[in-house]
């Protein structure tokens, strides 16, 4: 694949928190995509100087995989080309790859403006994808048709090197791929977990910091749990149950034939919560040690999802609403209260504690494929309480 000019002309962005936490893709992706262009352009226009279009084969083959490697490198992500009729096999676009190649197409076909994209993946990396687009005339000496632009002996080289190869045919202004930058997942508030994760958690001291009628969401709580709309039969799943609160609450609410997954990152938590359930002869409570990125329950497995002053502890939110998504049923809800998180008004425990206001978690609970159903006003004062559908 010869280098041709990325178009680079704006960026969706999903969420700008998470697009903060990711070091930036927005900013940083053209950048790196521009810089690996103009190494590689560089070296094409040097061997094709020195020895023709049959000399640049040899740049797209062996130079262009280091420039990418070392331009990635240095930026600590991953950098590659894709397409869909690939020269180097190596360069075949993956599922998502074509997809976005597929949007590109199509806002082509429109007239349209191409834009680059950030797609965020379930293991919560980002990657940045900018088409590219052929606009230098000498890339049809390799990429043109074979007869015109592609002289004969180019054409030898080329099936010598390539016998698969997919790559001609092309026109100015045709998409011939896309570049890809992938940045790893960064924790958008790192440390946050790491006092339940101590083997030598004391769980009664938890316990009387989350269960006292200072704290509203105790003192409220038969009023929270009438409002989640729980039914006989359900699957409820408590995300981050803590102590177990809600949990024994919810067992009963839903019966016998229902099931409570009691989701915690704290093993000494789920070890009290399953005392606390045989204590009252709970017996439809599973127990689920979770992750930072994944809250580790069955496809399909729960009808409620219920995330009470917990989601400002996702480390990993793309990650851990991707595994959700996956673990509710088709039309299951999330119940989400978190702190109200307002500037001049909430503590100072709160603008420090919880990363950001209700607006920016409400955006990357729609981006992660859910869309908002209602609001519970009448509850709760220092914290707000949505619910919201899985598309």
């Amino acid at each position: 694949m010869i280098a041709m000019k990325p178009t680079i002309i704006a960026v969706v962005i999903v969420s700008a928190a998470f697009v903060q936490a990711q070091s930036n893709p927005a900013e940083e992706g053209p950048k790196i995509v521009a810089e690996a262009f103009a190494k590689l352009s560089g070296a094409l226009t040097d061997a094709i100087a020195k020895g023709g279009p049959t000399n640049a084969l040899a740049v797209c083959s062996e130079k262009a995989p280091q420039i990418a490697a070392e331009v990635g490198k240095a930026h600590g992500v991953v950098l590659r080309r894709a397409t869909t009729k690939p020269r180097n096999p190596k360069n075949a676009a993956d599922e998502v790859e074509a997809a976005a190649l597929e949007e590109f197409a199509a806002a082509m076909a429109k007239g349209g403006a191409v834009k680059p994209k950030l797609v965020p993946a379930d293991d919560a990396s980002t990657s940045f994808f900018a088409p590219i687009v052929l606009s230098n005339p000498l890339c049809l000496q390799c990429h043109g048709t074979s007869g015109q632009e592609i002289a004969p002996d180019t054409l030898t080289a080329i099936q010598k090197h390539y016998p698969q190869d997919k790559a001609t045919g092309y026109k100015l202004g045709d998409l011939r791929g896309l570049w890809r930058v992938t940045f790893p997942a960064q924790s958008v508030k790192p440390g946050i977990n790491q006092k339940f994760l101590d083997p030598n958690l004391k769980v009664g001291e938890w316990t009387e910091k989350f269960e006292t009628e200072s704290r509203e969401i105790f003192h409220q709580r038969e009023k929270i749990v009438a409002a989640v709309g729980l039914k006989p039969g359900m699957a409820v799943a408590d995300i981050g149950a803590g102590t177990g609160l809600f949990t024994v609450p919810f067992a009963e609410a839903v019966g016998e034939g229902g099931k409570v997954y009691a989701v915690e990152i704290a093993p000494k938590f789920l070890q009290y919560i399953r005392a606390r359930a045989a204590k009252v002869h709970v017996s439809n409570v599973q127990t689920v040690l979770c992750t930072e990125r994944s809250v580790e329950l069955p496809e399909a497995s729960v009808d409620i999802a219920f995330i009470c002053d917990v989601y400002h502890h996702f480390e990993y939110p793309q990650a851990s609403l991707a595994s959700l998504h996956k673990a509710l049923k088709p039309g299951g809800q999330i119940v989400l209260i978190d702190f109200k998180r307002i500037p001049g008004e909430s503590s100072d425990f709160v603008m420090n504690h919880v990363r950001a206001g209700q607006e920016v978690f409400e955006s990357e609970i729609a981006a992660a494929g859910f869309e908002k159903t209602g609001e519970v006003g009448d509850v709760l004062k220092e914290n707000y309480f949505v619910k919201f559908r899985r598309k």
